[in-house]
């Protein structure tokens, strides 16, 4: 004899409106994640546009190939100036040299009498 169901709720059944204030708690998460997702979607297209107006493109792997290239660019550059910069030292010391030897002409620091 099958058994019969009972219609008395359970101790975890929900009332229709606990029911109610459920589905509209979640239709308010639905509304406010679609409003995210159109936002990011928004600000997405916004990056785009500005990286296609910057650099002539959107697409990662050639946007990372193009940063690749510059910090190559700017390594090069940045040896160059260090470079630069020793030899304008070096130059510098020899001049100091040459002129701390014109003024001191006796280099042993004793005067002559």
């Amino acid at each position: 004899m099958p058994k019969a169901t009972s219609s008395a709720p359970s101790s975890n059944s929900q009332t229709m409106e606990q029911l109610t204030k459920r589905y509209q708690q979640l239709n308010d998460r639905k509304i406010r994640s679609a409003a995210n997702l159109d936002n990011a979607k928004q600000q997405l297209e916004a990056i785009k546009d500005e990286l296609r107006r910057a650099y002539g493109t959107d697409d990662i792997a050639e946007l990372r190939a193009k940063l690749d290239a510059m910090m190559a660019d700017n390594e090069a550059k940045r040896q160059n100036y260090q470079a630069e910069l020793d030899t304008i030292e070096g130059a510098l010391a020899a001049i100091e040299q040459k002129v701390a030897a014109t003024e001191d002409p006796n280099p042993n620091g004793s005067e002559s009498k």
